[in-house]
């Protein structure tokens, strides 16, 4: 599954994420691929590996810290905390918000 993640950090073309809702695990390794990064107001984030006793094995430890810096990685990466898209804009995560229509 590391190569499915990586091409999408290679596609010659810009790749966008929009994380509407949770983004845990799996879902940060991609989004830490794509190139731009919004989020709806609901979301929320969170590099679970640990709590599963696992290593983030899909590329989020690799590309985490030239997006965040290295000390919020390893921060997010071993406590395995929540985190909301505002928290994840001031990290560098995301970029922008939009809202969320029922």
């Amino acid at each position: 599954m590391q190569d499915a993640i990586t091409s999408i950090e290679k596609c010659r073309k810009s790749v966008i994420a929009c994380v509407h809702g949770a983004c845990i695990g799996g879902g940060v390794d991609i989004v830490s691929a794509c190139d731009v990064r919004y989020y709806t107001e609901d979301a929320f984030f969170s590099v679970k590996e640990v709590d599963l006793a696992i290593m983030a094995d899909l590329g989020s430890l690799q590309r985490l810290p030239g997006i965040v810096g290295h000390g919020n990685a390893m921060e997010l990466a071993l406590t395995a905390r929540w985190f909301l898209g505002l928290e994840a804009k001031e990290l560098g995560l995301v970029s922008n918000v939009f809202g969320c229509r029922d």
